[in-house]
């Protein structure tokens, strides 16, 4: 559409989706924190009417951030790097091992949900779910991607309210039977914070939060953390595996790059692979291309009306940013 009508294309009576790089800054900079909300048809809230970090208001935002963001802090991962190398450690076992024993291809799909699962186990409550170990998924992992496909469900309700009761009558059964799985299941392990094996892990640090969080903002929490924090990289990491598979050179040049940095598999630390630049442009333009979070974060103007990159957007319309800058598609991977 943008290639058609341009860089401002009107997707809905009130609704705006802008590729300038402009734009950016105008939508979501610090500045815009005040005119703009996060449009609420498009956040799907997924525990029965409690608000969490994403949907959660200002006054709210503010307070959950403060709680959470030093678990994702640069100083609690490295806190966190022993527990995270054991699960990448144990993946290049479970690969070798089946690149040893069988000539069938590896989903990488798969292995790196996995893997990304193990480790959010870890750092949220303490203990893994062994999904590396069993070479399958945990009954819960299953759940939690079931639970992304439901959110599409209930953001749609949310646009066409006038229609929620026909899709409410067409939603699968099974879906509303995950999605109250998926609670049971952060209800049980909320009910044991001091349980925790990780001391650094967020689940057992949690206890003597002051102020504390009730139950339901905790569980709702760490029902989202559960699932943006494992499956969103484990879909960047299949991207960007996808991109080097495809593209000979640059997946030379990445691996020339990591050899000539780490001649034993020990040397990789946290530290060290932020210096290697051809892997880290590799992974930004992997989340270019191929973002996790396909939406482009819509936000409605709750102001009497904002300038947006030179245009001026009166109140109540929502706006979002196509991050993949469409007219930026050719110069791909293989052009860096």
């Amino acid at each position: 559409m943008h290639n058609t009508y341009g860089p401002i294309v009107r997707v809905a009576p009130d609704e705006l989706s802008f590729i300038e790089a402009s734009a950016w800054n105008d939508i979501y900079g610090i500045k815009s924190g005040k005119s703009f909300i996060r449009d609420p048809k498009w956040y799907a809230n997924l525990t029965e009417g409690q608000d969490d970090i994403i949907v959660a208001n200002e006054v709210h935002h503010a307070r959950f951030r403060k709680i959470f963001s030093p678990f994702f802090s640069d100083k609690s991962l490295r806190q966190n790097e022993a527990v995270i190398v054991k699960n990448i450690d144990l993946l290049i076992r479970r690969l070798k091992s089946q690149i040893k024993n069988t000539n069938e291809a590896a989903d990488m799909v798969k292995w790196y949900n996995w893997t990304t699962f193990d480790i959010i186990g870890d750092l949220i409550y303490g203990k893994s779910f062994e999904c590396l170990e069993n070479s399958e998924y945990h009954p819960w992992l299953a759940v939690v991607l079931q639970n992304i496909r439901l959110s599409s469900y209930v953001a749609l309700m949310e646009r066409y309210s006038i229609l929620k009761k026909l899709i409410m009558s067409t939603l699968p059964k099974s879906l509303l039977e995950k999605r109250s799985m998926h609670l049971e299941v952060i209800r049980e392990k909320c009910g044991r914070l001091s349980d925790s094996k990780n001391p650094n892990s967020i689940i057992g640090s949690l206890a003597g939060t002051n102020p504390p969080l009730t139950t339901s903002e905790l569980e709702a929490n760490l029902a989202l953390m559960t699932m943006a924090g494992s499956e969103t990289s484990a879909t960047t990491m299949s991207a960007a595996t996808y991109y080097l598979a495809t593209n000979k050179a640059a997946a030379s040049k990445v691996s020339a790059e990591i050899t000539a940095a780490f001649p034993r598999e020990s040397d990789i630390s946290w530290a060290a692979v932020q210096k290697l630049p051809y892997l880290t442009a590799v992974i930004k333009e992997t989340l270019r291309l191929y973002p996790p979070t396909p939406v482009g974060l819509p936000r409605r103007v709750i102001s009497n009306g904002e300038m947006v990159s030179g245009h001026f957007i009166p109140k109540d319309v929502c706006l979002s940013h196509l991050k993949l800058e469409i007219y930026l598609m050719k110069f791909r991977l293989w052009y860096i």
